[in-house]
């Protein structure tokens, strides 16, 4: 099992890249249905499992830089749901993913437009991954 330090290194890697005006966005893969109720395995996507480790869909590390040699990512993830775990499986929800993942703040995906107050004036390059489709 990789340690939560090695993800901060991995993601304090990548801040470098990213320059100190920058801020990179990065979406967990999204649940593949294969037919009506029934889904795929699920497999995460691979640039988000090597700067986070989490394994569950519908998540999104944001990342920026606040300094030369530091950096913040905050998680966004699914709250905890037992009607919705009974079916798909128990989920980290915010107090466990904190817990395990070592990001500096956790927030559940719904509030990610409210929590997005990102040092806005402060980023001019938004870094993001592009070309991966649903239908993929």
């Amino acid at each position: 099992m990789i340690e939560s330090r090695e993800f901060a290194r991995r993601r304090q890697q990548l801040m470098r890249i990213v320059g100190s005006d920058g801020i990179c966005i990065v979406p967990a893969a999204p649940e593949r249905v294969r037919n009506n109720d029934s889904h795929y395995p699920y497999r995460q996507d691979s640039d988000f499992h090597y700067l986070t480790g989490f394994p569950e869909p519908e998540a999104l590390l944001v990342a920026w830089r606040t300094g030369r040699n530091g950096h913040r990512a905050e998680l966004f993830v699914r709250p905890r749901d037992p009607a919705r775990e009974t079916w798909d499986g128990r989920r980290f929800g915010v107090r466990g993913a904190m817990a395990r993942f070592g990001v500096d703040a956790l927030a559940v995906l719904v509030l990610v437009a409210i929590s997005l107050l990102i040092p806005w004036n402060v980023v001019g390059t938004i870094w993001q991954i592009y070309g991966r489709t649903e239908s993929a």
